[in-house]
């Protein structure tokens, strides 16, 4: 079954520029109020007052200029929270047309379903209208009911659309004008008058959404699809150099780019912050995580551990926040076993010192294959990505191996390293370098009287004993 569901913002215009509602604010356009909060509304604005007028009625309102830049990437966001609804979706004038009956039954029914759309709705703050119809032309028209909710099928469709003026469609407005002229104002009117007739005197687009609305026809559009990246900004009201100022800044660009990572279902370990000031430089802040799997928590941490080294040479205007690198999210194995107290990600320390000492100043262990332990363990630098695919095949082995093996005591047919040590596993046979300089040892474990566990060998050329590790 196809069925549309229209979400059409009332106050698009207002709360793509502000949520506020505890001071008078207006929306104007050519020097028209067309849009305003409850605030200004109880102080007596109404929408085509003049903008002298309204200042008369009320001089503590805010006058905001509309922006249509705004509304669109209000939509936008809007677009990106809808497609994990449904991937079948587009924008239309100030609304969001979504189509609900292929999923359904994925979400408990129709009442399930809006009753989840609206809590949502409403707790991100926007005044919504709903309509549902067998098409997308149609929902929107049927969202303009008198009903919060109003609801047309395929048997009462004519019957929900008849009473609405014809002065809704605003691009057609010169066929409307013209209508109106023979007295011809609602939906009501012209459904009873053949196409053929309507076509011969009128705009053929306008007859066109006509049949798109009642279902003769089949609309075509392209469906709303995300990004591949993530570029955000956030614009100060004034310009900013203390770092604190700009802490919530950086909260809200994460929290939406946190949103946009669950509903794509993609990660990274990377992400860029660029701080433009007012005379167009830009300064680059590039956070790395040793996880893709990094969250809101981890990212605000990371950032703000690297903030506090960054120095501003003038006042930040704005803030974007960049993300190019993504890849989608594979499944992973999680353990059913509750675990009372949840480790913290060994990546989580590994990150903490990327971004506080630098890449440069980390060293990470590399392992290679040689026989001799001391050969087969170094240091590299952090970005070189070792240890990857090594498995560890060789289990009773200490992972602190001292820089050089140490001589022990060997006295009375027993061994000394501080204290006595007796012999509880081995040997394990080691010989290697043959063609320079020959090496051939038995390794054992040895435990002290304190129950300290040792790695110690026999060098079976020279027969001396000597350690070279300590289990933890």
């Amino acid at each position: 079954m196809t069925l549309w569901l229209c979400l059409r913002f009332e106050k698009l215009s207002l709360q793509s520029l502000s949520l506020e509602e505890d001071i008078p604010i207006a929306i104007f356009q050519d020097q028209l109020i067309i849009s305003m909060n409850y605030c200004a509304f109880f102080s007596g604005i109404k929408i085509g007052l003049l903008v002298e007028e309204a200042q008369e009625l009320n001089s503590n309102l805010q006058l905001l200029k509309r922006n249509k830049s705004a509304e669109k990437k209000c939509l936008e966001k809007l677009c990106l929270w809808a497609y994990s609804i449904t991937p079948k979706l587009n924008i239309w004038h100030d609304s969001l047309r979504l189509e609900i009956g292929t999923c359904l039954k994925i979400f408990g029914g129709l009442n399930s379903l809006l009753s989840k759309v609206d809590k949502e709705i409403t707790n991100i703050g926007y005044d919504v209208r709903y309509g549902i119809a067998p098409n997308a032309a149609a929902c929107w028209l049927v969202s303009h009911g008198e009903k919060k909710f109003n609801v047309a099928l395929s048997s009462n469709l004519k019957e929900c659309i008849s009473p609405l003026p014809l002065n809704l469609l605003s691009e057609f407005s010169s066929t409307t004008k013209k209508l109106s002229v023979t007295g011809l104002t609602t939906f009501g009117d012209i459904i009873r008058i053949p196409n053929k007739a309507l076509k011969i005197r009128f705009d053929e687009r306008f007859v066109e959404f006509l049949e798109y609305v009642l279902g003769q026809r089949k609309e075509l559009f392209n469906n709303y699809y995300p990004k591949d990246t993530f570029l955000e900004q956030y614009r100060f009201s004034y310009g900013v150099q203390n770092k604190k100022e700009i802490i919530p800044a950086i909260e809200y660009l994460l929290e939406s780019f946190n949103i946009f990572l669950t509903k794509m279902q993609v990660c990274t370990n990377e992400i860029c912050w660029l701080f433009h000031s007012i005379d167009g430089y830009v300064e680059e802040l590039t956070i790395n995580s040793a996880s893709c799997f990094a969250n809101y928590k981890t990212w605000r941490r990371l950032t703000l551990i690297k903030l506090e080294n960054q120095t501003f040479k003038t006042t930040v205007e704005g803030l974007f926040l960049q993300c190019q690198d993504l890849t989608p999210i594979s499944f992973r194995n999680f353990d059913f076993l509750y675990q009372s107290e949840p480790q913290e990600p060994k990546e989580d320390l590994l990150d903490q010192l990327r971004n506080r000492l630098h890449s440069k100043n980390i060293r990470r262990l590399g392992c290679c294959d040689e026989h001799v332990p001391e050969h087969a363990v170094y240091t590299a630098d952090d970005d070189c990505g070792l240890l990857s695919d090594i498995k560890n095949e060789f289990n009773e082995r200490p992972f602190w191996l001292l820089p050089e093996p140490q001589p022990l005591k060997y006295y009375e047919k027993k061994l000394y390293w501080k204290d006595e040590l007796n012999l509880i596993s081995g040997p394990e046979r080691i010989e290697d370098n043959w063609w320079s300089k020959p090496i051939s040892r038995d390794y054992y474990i040895a435990k002290n009287l304190h129950g300290n566990h040792y790695w110690v060998f026999r060098n079976r050329r020279t027969r001396r004993w000597y350690i070279q590790g300590i289990f933890s």
